[in-house]
């Protein structure tokens, strides 16, 4: 019996042209987009204001609930005006935030909310609002997302706080160790440390 032969018949594949992709973004683009790129950025740097202004309104409003709304005599609430006008928030905007904690009567209140965060990292988070309920429901979904919950880690934690003082100026640099160490030592601070040389602010750690 005779085999099949079986005829290969070579084609060739017809040339297709060369393409080359061209990588385009932004930056090359700058000049044909310059107003793109203005508002992306102002965009940008427009969103971090507004958060940074919600967090110094938010100290504000503390400082007036704490202490009234007067700074003359309220020191927190001073300090909270100063931080606001150096990070550029506008004077009428912190006269505005000072008309409204007046004229609201809803407080802010003070809610302690253990975690526990992955990897057994515990966090305590210190919060004051107004609606608890809602806010611990966004935590909720917050902490389900990055694979944390709450958690009863108070155990783990003690409570400290700390003094600053600047002394007065008959003490020297060269005493300014010794005698900051003898009043740590007659008032039971934990530990005393010097923070600004220049400015002699000393800081005291006590439970």
């Amino acid at each position: 019996a005779l085999g099949h032969l079986t005829r290969f018949t070579r084609t060739s594949l017809p040339k297709l042209p060369l393409t080359r992709h061209l990588h385009r973004d932004q930056t090359l683009l700058a000049g044909h987009s310059k107003w793109q790129n203005i508002r992306h950025v102002k965009a940008l740097n427009d969103g971090r204001k507004a958060v940074l202004f919600i967090k110094l309104a938010r100290q504000i409003r503390l400082a007036v609930q704490a202490g009234g709304p007067n700074p003359a005599v309220n020191n927190v609430l001073r300090a909270a005006i100063d931080e606001a006008l150096k990070k550029n928030m506008p004077n009428a905007t912190i006269q505005g935030i000072l008309k409204k904690c007046t004229a609201q009567s809803v407080e802010l209140k003070k809610y302690t909310v253990e975690i526990k965060a992955l990897d057994q990292v515990n966090v305590i988070c210190v919060l004051y609002t107004d609606r608890f309920a809602q806010l611990k429901m966004e935590m909720a979904t917050i902490l389900r997302k990055n694979f944390a919950l709450f958690f009863d880690t108070m155990h783990a934690f003690d409570e400290r706080g700390f003094i600053e003082a600047i002394p007065p100026p008959e003490v020297t640099s060269d005493q300014l160790d010794s005698v900051c160490t003898d009043h740590a030592i007659e008032t039971g601070a934990e530990d005393v440390e010097v923070m600004d040389e220049s400015n002699r602010l000393v800081r005291f750690l006590c439970e």
